[in-house]
């Protein structure tokens, strides 16, 4: 789900958010002294009123410490749980860029394992249902586009790969390549979908 910038906004009177400590790995304060924007209430309500039981941001544009206070949000208000990486900050843009976030329901998922496979780019979250004890390795991707360095594509591109070699692999993100396209991006999508037997599906918002 490309969410194109979701945003939580500080309680007035509650501090200069420079005064968060950078160190705390979660709930460095911000999460308990702020609020949803309309964007953001509107992307959880969603969430939530879908019973997603799992859901991938991609696109977010939020620094560190904002993706804190938005993970704080989620679970203090709809419950539910989630691992990210944050954006890359753009000095021309002034903002942040980029970034992934995967939430799942605990009531229906347990996580036994998470790791950032590539800042601002891949996570990987390792859930297992409640229901029935089956695993899944979700992977939340939000790959380089046209306009990127061939590099920057195959480094991203060669991380996917290699995690989405398992069996239990679920990737979901926005992977810039579209139907009938030719080019370096499209040629790796191919190779991951025949060397793992994974099935292309597309999802509309």
């Amino acid at each position: 789900w490309n969410v194109n910038g979701v945003h939580a906004q500080r309680r007035p009177g509650t501090g200069d958010p420079d005064g968060d400590s950078d160190d705390e790995p979660l709930g460095d304060g911000w999460d308990l002294r702020a609020d949803s924007t309309g964007k953001l209430s509107r992307a959880m309500q969603i969430v939530r009123e879908r019973e997603y039981a799992v859901a991938i941001w991609q696109e977010t544009h939020m620094s560190r410490k904002e993706m804190n206070a938005v993970r704080g949000i989620l679970k203090r208000v709809h419950g539910l749980e989630s691992y990210g990486t944050p954006g890359s900050y753009s000095a021309a843009a002034h903002s942040h860029r980029r970034g992934v976030l995967v939430i799942w329901d605990p009531n229906a998922l347990i996580c036994e394992g998470r790791e950032v496979v590539l800042p601002s780019r891949l996570v990987k979250v390792r859930l297992r249902t409640i229901a029935d004890g089956s695993a899944l390795d979700v992977i939340g991707a939000y790959m380089p586009n046209r306009g990127d360095t061939a590099e920057a594509i195959d480094e991203a591109w060669e991380q996917l790969h290699l995690h989405a070699s398992s069996s239990e692999a679920l990737v979901g993100g926005d992977l810039n390549v579209d139907e009938g396209d030719a080019g370096r991006a499209a040629t790796w999508l191919q190779d991951v979908l025949d060397d793992h037997q994974m099935t292309r599906i597309s999802v509309e918002g």
